[in-house]
């Protein structure tokens, strides 16, 4: 067992970095033993997407998911190990990677929240915006937050760059506000 976790935790993050391409990808795994099914085929058609696979050695199985890249969609299945869904959105990944888990994770769970309709210049970049907390920043900080952007909000006033931060993050969309 103590092996296996030692494997799971030496790939993960090498396969993340291996199969995110130009951005980094957020990424959620599922070990065998939480799975409703372990045949990648039922896997895929729950999930409605292809299930690449690979197995052997930690070494063997960097290979093939490196010879399979171009086939990757979002799905990994590590034989003997478990499932590896990466996503640019984690609340989407976990939503579907829910569908396959004999057990629900309750409340770490993240709230499901609809993906963007259509692909924003701004979606998933990181922006932090000095003076965010009032005036022409928090503008600036909404709008750029309403355009797809993750917003850090640098303020001296700390008390007015959180509340900016408390009511985009209110909001039910997949970005945040820090």
């Amino acid at each position: 067992m103590k092996e296996r976790k030692e494997k799971i935790l030496s790939l993960v993050p090498a396969l993340r970095a291996l199969l995110s391409g130009a951005a980094m990808k957020s990424g959620s795994f599922v070990p065998l033993e939480q799975l409703i099914d372990n045949q990648p085929d039922q896997l895929s058609a729950r999930l409605g997407r292809q299930v690449i696979v690979a197995g052997g050695t930690a070494e063997e199985v960097l290979a093939s998911a490196a010879d399979q890249k171009e086939q990757f969609g979002e799905y990994l299945f590590i034989e003997e190990l478990g499932l590896l869904g990466l996503a640019n959105n984690q609340s989407k990944i976990e939503q579907k990677l829910g569908t396959v888990r004999k057990v629900s994770r309750g409340e770490e769970l993240p709230e499901s929240v609809a993906p963007p309709q259509m692909k924003k210049p701004l979606y998933n970049k990181i922006i932090a915006i000095t003076g965010g907390g009032m005036g022409y920043g928090e503008g600036i900080a909404r709008q750029l937050f309403a355009e797809g952007a993750n917003v850090v909000i640098m303020d001296i006033n700390a008390e007015a760059g959180q509340a900016v931060a408390s009511d985009l993050n209110n909001q039910k969309t997949p970005q945040r506000a820090l």
